[in-house]
Formats: C-alpha cells, sequence, structure tokens
C-alpha cells in the first residue's frame, strides 16, 4: 500500500537551488522583520526552486513570499 503511494508520487530533494532560494527568502523576511518558521520557508523554497504551486490549508506564513505560487485549499 504505501510502496504504491510512493509510486504515484514525484518526491523532491531539498537541494542547492532550494538552499539558496531559503537563504534569500531567509533574509529578505527577515529585513522586513517578517520571519516564519524555518520548515515553512523550506517548503515554499522547494516549491519555488521546482517552479511548483505549493497548496496548503494554512496560508499565513506563505503569503509572506514573494514570488511563491500557492492555493489554499
Amino acid at each position: 500500500m504505501i510502496t504504491d503511494f510512493y509510486k504515484s508520487v514525484e518526491l523532491l530533494d531539498f537541494d542547492v537551488a532550494s538552499a539558496n532560494l531559503f537563504g534569500l527568502n531567509n533574509s529578505v523576511l527577515e529585513k522586513k522583520g517578517s520571519r516564519i518558521p524555518e520548515a515553512d520557508l523550506m517548503i515554499a523554497s522547494l516549491a519555488m526552486a521546482n517552479n511548483r504551486i505549493l497548496v496548503t490549508c494554512d496560508s499565513r506564513h506563505f503569503r509572506k513570499i514573494s514570488g511563491l505560487n500557492f492555493e489554499k485549499w
């Protein structure tokens, strides 16, 4: 059952591009005095690095990140 699930999704790695965006986004948010949890920032940076739309039920942190495509479900 779990094996079937993993076959149906694409797993994305937190790579150098994701890490670079994490640093950039963190710096921008810090300068604005608008920090968010690192886990949310990592998720957002991963989505941005892979040109993906982030789907979330809680957009309050993600809406602070310029250039992030996200949908609230």
